[in-house]
């Protein structure tokens, strides 16, 4: 009779925890779920010249990559040039968990973000005395990540452990492909602009199941409800920049970047574990609108040479995180729906960037070498309780910020026959 008890006991809570969240939304946007957790865009500067500068290359911009970095920088070249790069990129696997209720039950999640190596940037650039125009591809979001929640509950020491819990895994490819012209307006001041078109792909699955070895009649996973996307979108969007040199051994920057808004289908389906009606997915109405925003930015930097061989430069970028909150909607993770007031946040960001390049000779072969360091901080959609105390598993310590860190860099190149420049970095 006591199992049954704690079984129907535990069944209750997983119905009261979608009651909870029975309550008009205002709209729907990228979810509370465990696969958007770790997202990380590719907001860096391209290229293996500037990651070795720390990302300050606002003023630099000399290059193709200057249809990025800051479009004006366009005006730099002096002949058509190609230009391509090749990035490994390995995030960070992050692990949460934390004990309530006096440590009788426990909490914990987990984002395993899979390596990604892939041409990240390709452009060609045709400039002339007076005007430039390049065209580009930029990998702005490629991501293989597998996420877990569960909340474990033990009802009795001496029996097993019961679970909540979901498991997820998304696939993003999100791609831009620019256009950018550039023009001298003054010999010493130059203007450029980018119009980018993304294309997103997006496939995701979740499936939250519950687990109470102490029913003898269900002791196996039994699924509460699943979600799935399988689509794609595009946008455009508008990239703009200024380059001032007063100075031969002086030059300024400034450059904003607009952001894409992508929307895509969501299905919240295999939800009759609490019967109905309204089902969840009645409910949200599935398939649901989910966006997809990538964040406006925009900075100023300055270059300074102070003898022809040497170059200091730095950045200041202004990132717009909370466009990631658009319509964000809470009520669908394995952790928060138990509490339809869960309130989460994100931070606009401010970093620095700086760098330095030394240019000597090894017989006539032109080699460089950089360093470089750049702030990075929290940039992870987190809960954000007012009230303090225990008022859902989606609580400030389950959903917490990520911690802001600073990056180091270094960097080589090399100038081939005159005509190949080959560069190379690591952060």
């Amino acid at each position: 009779m006591s199992k049954l008890i704690r079984s129907r006991w535990f069944q209750g809570l997983v119905a009261f925890a979608v009651i909870a969240v029975m309550a008009p939304a205002a709209g729907y946007a990228v979810t509370d779920e465990e696969i958007f957790r770790d997202f990380r865009f590719n907001l860096s500067n391209p290229g293996a010249r500037s990651l070795g500068l720390g990302g300050a290359f606002i003023a630099v911009s000399d290059d193709a990559t200057a249809a990025l970095s800051n479009p004006a920088g366009l005006m730099n070249l002096q002949r058509p040039e190609f230009f391509t790069e090749i990035r490994d990129t390995q995030a960070d696997s992050s692990s949460i968990e934390q004990t309530l209720f006096g440590g009788s039950e426990a909490i914990r999640s987990d984002t395993l973000p899979n390596a990604v190596f892939s041409p990240s940037f390709i452009s060609y650039v045709y400039p002339t005395k007076r005007w430039a125009v390049g065209v580009s591809r930029l990998e702005l979001n490629k991501a293989d990540n597998n996420t877990q929640s569960a909340f474990l509950i033990q009802f009795d020491p001496n029996l097993p452990t019961a679970t909540i819990g979901g498991m997820g895994s998304i696939r993003t490819d999100l791609s831009v492909w620019n256009v950018t012209g550039a023009v001298k307006i003054l010999d010493k001041l130059s203007f450029g602009a980018t119009v980018a078109f993304g294309f997103l792909n997006l496939q995701s699955h979740v499936n939250n199941s519950i687990t109470d070895p102490t029913d003898p009649n269900n002791p196996e996973p039994r699924t509460i409800y699943e979600t799935m996307i399988d689509d794609s979108d595009t946008d455009v969007a508008f990239n703009a920049g200024l380059q001032w040199k007063p100075l031969e051994t002086l030059s300024f920057g400034a450059v904003y970047r607009g952001g894409l808004n992508f929307t895509v289908a969501e299905t919240i389906y295999n939800d009759q574990f609490l019967g109905g009606p309204p089902t969840l997915s009645q409910f949200f109405g599935s398939p649901l609108d989910t966006t997809f925003n990538t964040p406006d930015s925009y900075g100023a930097g300055v270059a300074w040479q102070p003898m022809p061989a040497l170059t200091v430069s730095g950045d200041w970028v202004h990132i717009k995180y909370k466009d990631l909150l658009n319509g964000f909607q809470a009520g669908l993770g394995i952790l928060s729906f138990t509490d339809k007031n869960a309130n989460f946040t994100i931070d606009d960001a401010d970093e620095a960037h700086i760098g330095a390049e030394y240019v000597f000779t090894a017989g006539s072969v032109p080699i460089a070498a950089r360093v470089g360091g750049y702030t990075d901080h929290n940039s992870r959609i987190f809960a954000d309780f007012k009230n303090g105390g225990f008022t859902s598993f989606a609580n400030n310590n389950s959903f917490p910020e990520r911690s802001s860190t600073t990056h180091f860099t270094a960097g080589t190149g090399v100038v081939v026959q005159g005509k190949f420049q080959i560069d190379a970095a690591a952060n």
